[in-house]
């Protein structure tokens, strides 16, 4: 980072005799205690930031792009963790070692915007996470390795506290073929492991080039992956959402959060998680470099990078929207109306910062009509249809999404009423809907029809003295029907040329009467692992079957899964493997799922209830809808809250400090009361890919009462975070069944930090 050290302070005229301050004689070890531990708040993101940083300037000095890795080790000889920053850098000559690492303030990155660091502290960092080694208030270690390879030579030190001041000891040296490079090799506290690896989250969620080694042990695991994509755009970057739900700031590799009420500004009209790209020397940061500094300076650029960031993600909706062209386009873009896509499987929902109801689609067909109206509010304006079969509950409305999830919809553009037909359909499906056009040139008259339209665009039309600008309206309906007729055509059946096999027989009551008590067919019931022999005759009536073949066997047992526990598990049919048949008890009613050879779908496709299992959705878990997308909203919360310790989830903190008592009630009674739920999430969580099909989980948005638990629990994580290290060297034991110990509570008050 480049500093100008000499413009620290400004000349000021003097009419008197200037004093020069200095530092006390006896000053140095305080001045070492300060800013060796005591000016950071969270050593562990510290460490984890500085060191990691330090990595990549090495990198950058030496010119090349190797990854810098972190790995998690366990020595067995000792029964110690480590956790070791390697870099394969420039590496550190014994002069190097002296003259600047071992010197604080000194440092080698003032003169340039490319390294993150040059306060020349942040190397010692490790100093600062003491890992207690016995019962005594002052008995811990904070030593921690350097081993570095330069120019042949690998050297081995052991940084310690001293007594005074810091010590680098040389412990030996040997020769080696190594590349230069340096390893920071930290022995860590097993308790400490997951801290280590959440700050890695939080620290370094821009930090490219990366690898991560012995972290899938941690509740971390699923994001401290080697995969993972950083989206950039002009000002901003993007890689998801576990570090901050409102934008934020990356400042050169480096995250922080933006402290809103500094700016005056409502965090609330900026929640969006991507970070404003800026680079090292934009803006300066604290000593510790844990936080941004909020001069003047700061706030006002600040500002003028979220009004940029504001602009690019607006250009960005007006470009994406400028592809809509057919009615179809529009169609698609309304099903995520505000999400800005941001690459083929990853996108954000913009519409709380940027007004998307004023963004207009420039190349539409239809972009001369002032509002644009609903999918479903056309299709009532312009089409009719009928549900046939027993079961006539739907929920079909007639949107772009229902063409696509059903399957059972035909359309027709002349005469309906063919009994065969509709006997056939009867025999295949549960319901059935026809859709048929609407006669808009005979809509009652021509008035009616533009009462409609007034009521849908919110126009007004005067048939009298406009009757061209009427006529044109009209027109223009009749385009969009035929268009969206074309689009119903594509995804729906032809009812007028439906083919009936030739082994339907009208008005039988049974297609297999002749044999059916001869015919079996092979498969695997619901999870069973031996195949079964079934009767055909118990499977043609009252019994609900979803089926595939081995390619669908995903699916199968994904729906399997997710029937068994959102539904009652007593609809689920049972098989008698003795006699072949299903259990009489479930015999009507129940729904069973069935794999079976390909052979065996011409039988199962003309019982009464069989559907394929792409059809699982649309006929039962849509009602479930709901129930879902709860499951998925309030698994965030479940995780946040699994990382609390039992102290921040029980009546201690109460004690402690009665403002939290309100807090901990809540978020202990919202976590009882959906137990349910988040075992239920537990089970299903690895149908994550099936569910993806239907319901898009990756961005659901909680419901308000849902957002302030979280906000509560978030509120308990970071006063676990500002308190972990004075908690952590009071056993878990004492927590948990001395809690009531008057001396406890006294104490915890007196070192905690609210």
């Amino acid at each position: 980072m480049k500093l100008d050290v000499n413009k620290f302070g400004n000349e000021i005229e003097t009419t008197g005799e200037s004093i020069k301050m200095r530092l006390s004689d006896n000053a140095t070890s305080m001045i070492f205690q300060m800013f060796t531990k005591n000016i950071y708040s969270n050593p562990i993101g510290s460490i984890v930031r500085e060191i990691t940083s330090n990595c990549f300037d090495s990198h950058i000095e030496a010119n090349v792009n190797y990854p810098v890795i972190i790995r998690k080790t366990y020595d067995s000889n000792d029964n110690i963790y480590y956790i070791s920053f390697i870099d394969f850098g420039v590496g550190m000559s014994p002069e190097r070692v002296k003259n600047i690492y071992s010197t604080y303030f000194e440092s080698t990155k003032r003169n340039d915007n490319f390294q993150i660091g040059g306060f020349g502290i942040g190397g010692k960092t490790p100093l600062a996470y003491k890992r207690t080694i016995g019962r005594g208030s002052g008995d811990y270690d904070n030593s921690f390795f350097v081993i570095t390879k330069y120019n042949g030579i690998k050297y081995h030190y052991c940084i310690a506290e001293g007594k005074n001041s810091p010590e680098i000891t040389l412990l030996f040296e040997e020769k080696t073929t190594d590349r230069n490079g340096t390893e920071i090799k930290i022995p860590v506290l097993p308790n400490d492991i997951n801290s280590f690896a959440r700050e890695m989250v939080r620290q370094l969620y821009y930090f490219e080039n990366i690898i991560f080694e012995g972290f899938d042990d941690t509740s971390y695991s699923d994001i401290l992956s080697n995969e993972y994509k950083i989206i950039q755009g002009k000002t901003f970057l993007y890689r998801g959402v576990d570090v901050s739900s409102y934008i934020h700031v990356c400042l050169g590799r480096v995250a922080y959060p933006i402290d809103y009420d500094v700016l005056d500004l409502d965090k609330y009209g900026y929640e969006i998680p991507i970070a404003i790209k800026l680079n090292v020397g934009d803006i300066n940061v604290t000593a510790s470099r844990e936080q941004l500094d909020y001069n003047e300076h700061t706030i006002n650029f600040l500002k003028k990078k979220l009004d940029e960031v504001i602009n690019e993600l607006n250009e960005l909706l007006i470009k994406q929207y400028n592809n809509v062209v057919t009615l179809e386009d529009y169609f698609k873009i309304s099903l995520s109306y505000g999400q800005l896509f941001l690459s083929e499987n990853k996108s954000i929902y913009i519409g709380q910062i940027i007004n998307i109801n004023s963004i207009k689609f420039l190349n539409f067909k239809y972009n001369h009509i002032k509002i644009y109206p609903r999918d479903f509010e056309l299709f009532a304006l312009l089409f009719e249809y009928k549900i046939y079969g027993k079961n006539k509950k739907t929920r079909f409305s007639g949107t772009y999404k229902d063409f696509h999830n059903f399957s059972n919809l035909f359309y027709s553009e002349y005469n309906i009423r063919k009994k065969k037909t509709q006997s056939y359909l009867n025999s295949k499906y549960n319901n059935y809907i026809i859709i048929t056009k609407r006669d808009i040139s005979n809509e009652r008259n021509k008035s009616e029809l533009l009462y409609i339209i007034e009521k849908i665009f919110n126009i007004k039309l005067n048939t009298i003295d406009n009757n061209d600008i009427s006529n044109n309206i009209v027109q223009t309906f009749f385009d969009i029907q035929n268009d969206f007729w074309n689009i119903i055509k594509k995804y729906s059946q032809n009812y007028d040329d439906l083919k009936i096999p030739e082994v339907f027989k009208y008005g039988q009551k049974n297609i297999y009467s002749n044999n059916i008590d001869k015919i079996y067919i092979m498969g695997y019931i619901n999870d069973n692992y031996y195949k079964s022999k079934i009767k055909l005759k118990s499977l043609i009536d009252n019994v609900t079957i979803f089926y595939g073949t081995n390619d669908d066997k995903m699916d199968l047992d994904c729906a399997y899964t997710l029937f068994k526990n959102l539904y009652n598990k007593k609809h689920i049919i049972e098989y008698n493997r003795y006699s072949h048949t299903l259990e009489k008890k479930y015999s009507r009613g129940g729904v069973l799922f069935l794999k079976t050879s390909k052979s065996s779908l011409k039988y199962l496709k003309y019982c009464k209830n069989a559907y394929h299992i792409s059809e699982f959705y649309n006929k039962l878990l849509y009602r479930k809808h709901d129930l879902i997308l709860k499951i998925f909203q309030l698994h965030n919360i479940k995780r946040l809250y699994d990382n609390l310790s039992f102290m921040y989830k029980s009546d201690i903190i109460s004690m402690v400090n009665h403002k939290w008592k309100k807090i901990v009630d809540n978020v202990r009674d919202f976590i009882e009361n959906n137990t349910n739920i988040f075992n239920i999430y537990d089970v299903i969580k690895y149908c994550n890919l099936y569910i993806k099909k239907y319901i898009d989980i990756d961005n659901i948005d909680m419901l308000p009462e849902q957002k302030e638990i979280y906000n509560m629990v978030n509120s308990l994580f970071e006063l676990q975070r500002k308190n972990e290290d004075y908690i952590n060297l009071i056993s878990e034991y004492e927590l948990k069944y001395n809690n009531t110990n008057p001396k406890l509570i006294e104490l915890l008050k007196k070192i905690m930090v609210f």
